[in-house]
């Protein structure tokens, strides 16, 4: 077994790799189901994506998504749906659904935990299994963003057979993520050292609270949070009330993501981009260390030139999440590296 930690340079040339299978379809060939499965009590909806023809049991990825009440394609990224119909024609597989709460799922998004999602998750897992046309021994967990991090919850807990892919995963807890964003977006911004400062105080104010808290937002009025978290406006309240619950929040910032890679022994693909705001391009290199230090060193990273947190290419200087083009389509770039990587995986 070839092991390997790929790094690509920064610029575009760097991307010089055969990704395209030989005799691989250049013509959509699938058809897509609309499925339903349950996790628990809830009855959640997706959309399986199946190769035609399909002559024998195949490989599948699960797609999982980003935070936020999100749908099955990730919009208004549509990075799923995309990733779907590009795989399909190269004979893989994939399942998407809506988050519990969204679209035609059941459930409250805004009392969802970070464990509910998880669940979640291994219930399409296990929806999975039961399916004659997928190759149980080839499932590959794909997650962007928070479920990246899902993913490898997953892979710890045996549920992805053939590996895992994280999109701009993070490997350090969410409290050090929340902050080293407002961070980066306020000084690309230009803002003075001043502002910089006041609103870390807030965002650390913010973490307090939130590890020092009980149940959930509805426990708390906007007054008592505004003791603990100075300057607290009631839009804002009312916007960190929408953003998850506070039980998700919680366990965000008391999980460590790097206890959990060292448990992951299945192979990762690691993708990247050097202009993410959301979650620094160092994540990636900490994946790699990680996994090392659990002696998996199957394990392959790519850092894109270019690339942003929502998967695109950008040029801007920086590209800040306020100028993100959400009509633009993802980079082809990613769709040839998971898939490469996917048959690379297939044909070991």
């Amino acid at each position: 077994m070839v092991k390997r930690w790929i790094i690509l340079g920064l610029t575009l040339a760097s991307l010089c790799l055969s990704l395209v299978p030989a005799g691989a379809q250049t013509q959509p060939s699938y058809t897509e189901l609309d499925v339903e499965f349950n996790s628990g009590e809830i009855k959640l909806s997706g959309t399986l994506t199946l190769p035609q023809p399909l002559e024998r049991p195949t490989p599948v990825v699960l797609f999982i998504h980003g935070s936020g009440p999100t749908d099955r394609n990730e919009s208004p990224l549509r990075l799923y749906n995309t990733l779907a119909r590009q795989l399909a024609p190269r004979g893989i597989a994939s399942l998407r659904y809506d988050k519990r709460g969204v679209g035609q799922s059941q459930g409250d998004f805004s009392k969802a935990s970070f464990t509910d999602l998880v669940n979640d998750a291994k219930a399409a897992v296990q929806f999975l299994r039961t399916l004659k046309e997928v190759d149980v021994s080839k499932i590959f967990p794909v997650g962007h963003s928070e479920g990246g991090y899902i993913v490898s919850v997953l892979a710890a807990d045996g549920f992805a057979s053939g590996g895992i892919v994280s999109l701009a995963g993070p490997v350090h807890s969410l409290d050090y993520i929340l902050l080293w964003q407002n961070e980066a977006i306020l000084r690309a911004t230009g803002a003075s050292e001043a502002a910089i400062q006041q609103q870390l105080d807030f965002v650390r104010a913010f973490i307090n609270f939130v590890k020092q808290s009980q149940g959930e937002w509805d426990n708390y009025t906007l007054e008592q949070v505004q003791q603990l978290i100075p300057g607290l406006t009631a839009q804002a309240f009312a916007s960190l009330r929408q953003s998850g619950a506070l039980t998700w929040w919680r366990e965000h910032f008391t999980r460590n993501p790097a206890e959990t890679l060292k448990k992951v022994k299945v192979p990762v693909l690691v993708i990247q981009g050097n202009k993410d705001l959301q979650v620094p391009w160092e994540e990636a290199l900490l994946w790699v260390q990680e996994l090392h230090k659990a002696n998996n060193a199957d394990v392959q990273v790519h850092l894109l030139a270019d690339l942003n947190h929502i998967l695109r290419r950008d040029l801007n200087e920086p590209d800040l999440p306020s100028r993100y083009r959400f009509n633009d389509p993802p980079d082809p770039r990613i769709f040839l590296l998971v898939n490469d990587w996917i048959q690379q995986i297939i044909q070991r």
